[in-house]
């Protein structure tokens, strides 16, 4: 709970509603081509978000050339979130068989950001 107060004190709320217009903006129809560029936004929201939080900060440039495959200059939250969105995306190259692995990646990555969140709570209070 503390982190969440935290979270919404700074700037939390903007991830919150960035996270929920993801969702929302869900394409109806899933055809290839609606979902790759719904899977786009996402990953763009959420390496920008896990960079919003890295001790280094990260401005779009460094997001969008992260996107782009050049991580120069990404701190451990926005590195470690390009490599798992990376591993997602093996995963689920092999099938179904893979959605299970993707799901646990996803998790950590949720884990990861809250832990950082939570961090930051403690020391700043």
């Amino acid at each position: 709970a503390k982190a969440r107060v935290e979270l919404d004190a700074g700037g939390g709320e903007d991830a919150a509603e960035a996270v929920r217009g993801m969702l929302a903006s869900a394409p109806a129809e899933w055809s290839p081509e609606s979902l790759r560029a719904w899977v786009g936004t996402c990953s763009g929201t959420a390496l920008a978000l896990h960079g919003r939080y890295d001790a280094a900060g990260a401005d779009e440039d460094l997001v969008e050339r992260c996107r782009a495959g050049d991580a120069d200059g990404a701190g451990p939250l926005l590195a470690g979130e390009l490599r798992r969105q990376r591993a997602v995306l093996e995963s689920v190259a092999h099938g179904p068989t893979g959605l299970r692995r993707a799901r646990e990646l996803s998790v950590e990555g949720g884990r990861v950001l809250r832990a950082v969140v939570s961090r930051r709570a403690r020391t700043t209070a």
